[in-house]
């Protein structure tokens, strides 16, 4: 009998069958245990919490130009800046207006750098660990594309600019993805694997959880033999081989540059997961002392080792079966050159189609440049643009200038603020040009509620929190010793 993973409520169910229908003997209770993935990447981001609420992160999300609402519950500002910044380019949200992942092909594309990113419901198990990985391939590439292209300042591209200078982040993206690769997605294989017997697998939790008691190695962060002894060199490869070698060399040429916080922050993470591990897993026996076996797999059938582990080959059933068949009761067969024609066919149009998109806000992004630039150079000329809210103040009371020519230059410097800047999307309430009264009609704003909008957005942009390495640092040495 398989269960799944919401409880030992659900275990206690055979008995109740049992009872039901006068069984002398419960069925058996085998877990699937691929969920256990998911409690590595709980545990993972349950440290990035504990290190930043150390740093008081809270106050640098504060002088944030957006507001980041971070759930603290249940992730890390890491762990969600991971999130957001693959969201924005990523290919399953291509069909989102605040989504960039056709203009950002294009842009890898121009470069000749191949593409690796991946969808999120392909990858559901390990994913957070991959998408760190690629993130760190990317890195460079999200960052100068976001730089060669200003006018991409939605909501979501606001706050990947913002998370990105965060000078902690690459070193979590480090531990992420190499605890992936040697820890997550080997247990994850090993755990689908079909010729795996319960005898193996408790053999192999058993040499993860020992291995997670111990210092990582040397050649943790190089990829070059597997950090525990029990994942064999054949699976490590399969494992290496899904990330992609190009990413793995990104990971480890960024690893070489923050060793020491990367090494700190994995011992910090380790014991997590060994708990994870063992408790998850707790009916193989792992932890006895801690985490006692509730049903011991050795129990749950007479013929242990030829009990099937898992269930995972129907549930890859699942969105295979062409449901027209219900309808038609046939298919028109189709060959394999047929096929390939059609999908080809089908790339091409689709990338002709992106690309004359591209070329087309390309050529809207040249204007909105020209106009910013036209405006820069209309405010040069009347001694602006204004730099901080003191100066804004000082031409509000000049009485040398009239309301009119007050109102001039304060409507044009907040519309210069607005093409400008890349901290804060152009529909922000702070750019407004116009005022609703109450009755519904609409007024231009005066001089001074423009002043005042300048204001606090040039007091929110100097008032900005910056977050120093040498804090993570701190922060890392203060809770190892704790």
């Amino acid at each position: 009998m398989a269960a799944s993973v919401r409880g030992s409520h659900d275990k206690s169910r055979s008995n109740l069958l049992a009872e039901m229908y006068n069984l002398e003997t419960p069925a058996g209770q085998i877990f699937c245990g691929t969920h256990t993935t998911l409690g590595f990447s709980s545990a993972m981001n349950k440290v990035m919490r504990l290190v930043e609420a150390d740093m008081k992160m809270e106050q640098v999300l504060q002088s944030f130009m957006v507001d980041l609402d971070v759930d603290s519950k249940n992730a890390s500002v890491a762990g969600q800046a991971l999130d957001m910044c693959l969201k924005l380019v990523a290919p399953e949200y291509a069909h989102k207006p605040w989504n960039r992942y056709r203009e950002f092909l294009l842009f890898l594309e121009q470069r000749q750098v191949s593409s690796v990113l991946f969808s999120y419901k392909d990858s559901r198990f390990g994913c957070l660990s991959r998408a760190a990985a690629v993130l760190i391939y990317h890195f460079g590439h999200l960052t100068e594309f976001l730089s060669q292209n200003p006018h991409i300042n939605n909501r979501l591209a606001c706050l990947v600019r913002e998370v990105m200078e965060l000078p902690y982040l690459k070193v979590v993206l480090v531990v992420f993805a190499c605890l992936g690769v040697h820890l997550v997605e080997p247990f994850y294989a090993r755990t689908i694997e079909k010729d795996a017997t319960h005898t193996q697998l408790r053999e192999f939790y058993k040499g993860l959880h020992t291995g997670l008691g111990e210092p990582i190695s040397d050649n943790y962060t190089t990829f070059t033999t597997p950090e525990y002894p029990v994942v064999s060199d054949k699976l490590f490869s399969s494992v290496k081989k899904t990330y992609t070698e190009e990413v793995l060399n990104s990971v480890s040429d960024v690893a070489a540059e923050h060793l020491d916080e990367v090494k700190k922050l994995t011992d910090l993470m380790q014991p997590h997961l060994q708990t994870v591990l063992a408790r998850q897993r707790r009916d193989y026996g792992i932890d006895e002392e801690n985490f006692p076996m509730d049903y011991p797999v050795s129990e749950q059938a007479s013929n242990i080792d030829d009990t099937p582990v898992h269930n995972i080959g129907m549930e890859r059933q699942c969105g295979k079966v062409d449901y027209r068949l219900k309808k038609l009761g046939t298919l028109n067969a189709v060959t394999a050159q047929a096929k390939r024609e059609v999908e080809l066919n089908w790339s091409k149009l689709m990338k002709a189609k992106f690309e004359s998109g591209a070329d087309q806000k390309q050529e809207m992004a040249q204007r909105k440049e020209r106009k910013r630039l036209d405006m820069l150079d209309t405010l040069k000329s009347r001694g602006g643009p204004f730099t901080d809210s003191g100066e804004v103040e000082k031409f509000l009371v000049d009485e040398s200038l009239n309301n009119n020519a007050k109102l001039q230059r304060m409507k044009l410097e907040v519309q210069f603020a607005r093409e400008s800047t890349t901290l804060l999307p152009k529909v922000d309430p702070i750019f407004r040009i116009q005022v609703t009264l109450p009755s519904g009609k609409r007024r231009m704003k005066t001089a001074q509620e423009f002043g005042d909008a300048l204001m606090a957005y040039l007091g929110k942009r100097s008032d900005r929190t910056t977050l120093k390495y040498a804090k993570f640092q701190e922060s890392l040495e203060r809770l190892r010793k704790i």
